[in-house]
């Protein structure tokens, strides 16, 4: 699932994504929002199989604000294909991190296919049920294919942009 929602003790930190930069065998993409006391905030990441302590190494997050939330991006280029990374997101300078790690892979050398799963349009509403139909669906979708790489949403992920609640739901 590369949706995740973790909180921090005193703060929180929201909306985990990872998705495809560039080469998929050698680079990640990260977006998550946090509120606008942490501002030095960063990926940190390892091989899974590494020793984190000496392995781990930092991308710098950068931000927006909007209505008072810092919405961050990060790249994480450099990487090995085909290896099993865990990730963790927090604020260096405060020494805040999120209270899980996360794992993804990097493509393999010379893949000839894969499976995905596609989304389209979740036609969801406002309110803490409205998305619970679409959420369902990915869920059976990747019981369906449990080998699949990744999903692609290929519609609207919110009736109106501009609602909040609609993207926390």
């Amino acid at each position: 699932n590369p949706y995740k929602e973790t909180y921090f003790s005193d703060g929180q930190i929201t909306k985990i994504v990872t998705t495809f930069i560039g080469d998929a065998k050698t680079s990640r993409g990260f977006a998550w929002s946090a509120g606008t006391e942490y501002k030095d905030m960063v990926v940190e990441y390892a091989p899974t199989d590494a020793d984190w302590n000496t392995a781990r190494k930092q991308a710098d997050g950068y931000y927006e604000e909007y209505n008072g939330i810092l919405y961050y991006k990060a790249d994480v280029t450099g990487l090995t294909p085909g290896t099993e990374y865990t990730y963790r997101i927090g604020d260096a300078s405060y020494n805040k991190w999120d209270t899980d790690r996360y794992t993804f892979t990097t493509e393999a050398e010379n893949v000839t296919s894969f499976s995905f799963v596609g989304f389209t349009d979740s036609q969801s509403t406002t309110g803490e049920d409205g998305f619970a139909l679409y959420r369902q669906a990915i869920d059976a979708s990747f019981e369906d294919a449990p080998d699949a790489k990744f999903m692609v949403m290929m519609g609207d992920l919110v009736n109106t942009g501009t609602n909040a609640g609609q993207w926390t739901n």
